[in-house]
């Protein structure tokens, strides 16, 4: 799969199932939350889902989360520092007169020392935590949600699978010709992938001075002084995204005429994943299984049907079915 074409994927799926939870499954967020620059990213994209939804968008916390004490160190002593988020969190929190769900989005989990790091927050801030339904959205690159030790209710929800060396998949929805104007002014190192598209969305990226982590627009000022009417690509990649997620949305609802799957499949279906891969015997689970199932023999009648049509195959009056290849 090409790096567009996955990126694409990601965007896809993702969208899917924020539609499957919040309408599907009828669950009302109270707030999303996103941590980092992909956190950040991806709550802007879910804002967007909700729009084209109809729906109304939840409140939204942005933590400028560092796993690393150093900005720049990709492996080293974890900064648990969690008390410098508590101040941001209690701003949005405490205007909520009780919160029983949270949709947290990122574009993939591993470890899961970022959801950690929020939940521990949540704790400090929600007085009645053991109340809450914490749904994690994102790419599963090996995340085990029983590694998490916490009150508030877990459960992950992953919109696709690791792809070996393939990271930050979402990123390479930014079209070729928007994303050049950037990278033909700034390396990969001044500016990634992750802060290129919170430019784009006139998101700020993460910053830490001092261990004291940020949002900052410094990244974006720079951006904006050295490309002339920036704005207008701000413009051309927010339309685009929009455009693709009422496509994939109206994709979705042509496909409304399929049944939903009845309680006995479902349960069925979480059977043969207990069987198979415990881990992953949920409920969320066994309807993307379903669904895949679904597309998979959707796609062999149509493969038939391209078959009739082109002589390959042949039925006969008495129903006998003869391949002609």
């Amino acid at each position: 799969m090409k790096l567009e074409e996955k990126g694409l994927y990601n965007l896809s799926e993702f969208v899917k199932s924020i539609k499957r939870l919040v309408i599907d499954e009828s669950i009302d967020f109270d707030l999303i939350i996103g941590a980092g620059d992909s956190g950040a990213s991806m709550v802007k994209i879910a804002e967007i889902v909700f729009q084209e939804l109809h729906l109304s968008v939840p409140k939204t916390l942005l933590i400028p989360f560092f796993r690393f004490s150093q900005k720049d160190v990709a492996r080293g002593e974890i900064f648990n520092s969690i008390d410098v988020y508590v101040s941001e969190a209690t701003k949005v929190i405490s205007g909520f007169s009780q919160i029983r769900n949270i949709l947290f989005v990122d574009d993939e989990i591993g470890q899961g020392r970022t959801v950690d790091g929020v939940i521990k927050v949540l704790e400090k801030v929600i007085p009645d935590a053991g109340n809450i339904n914490f749904y994690i959205l994102a790419e599963d690159h090996g995340f085990n949600s029983d590694s998490i030790k916490s009150e508030i209710a877990i459960h992950f929800v992953p919109f696709s699978l690791f792809q070996k060396r393939i990271n930050n998949a979402i990123s390479y929805i930014i079209p070729y010709e928007i994303e050049k104007k950037i990278t033909d002014r700034f390396t990969d190192r001044e500016i990634g992938s992750k802060v290129r598209m919170n430019s784009l969305f006139e998101l700020p990226s993460k910053e830490l001075k001092d261990n004291t982590p940020f949002w900052s627009y410094e990244i974006l000022g720079k951006i904006k002084k050295e490309i002339p009417n920036y704005y207008k690509l701000q413009l051309d990649f927010e339309n685009y995204i929009h455009s693709i997620i009422k496509k994939i949305i109206e994709e979705m609802e042509d496909n409304t005429t399929m049944q939903k799957p009845t309680e006995e499949e479902i349960q069925k279906a979480i059977e043969i994943l207990q069987k198979n891969n415990p881990e992953k015997a949920t409920r969320e689970n066994a309807l993307k299984a379903i669904e895949g199932m679904r597309k998979m023999a959707s796609a062999l009648v149509d493969r038939v049907d391209e078959d009739l049509k082109s002589g390959k195959v042949v039925v006969s009056e008495d129903g006998k079915v003869t391949r002609n290849d």
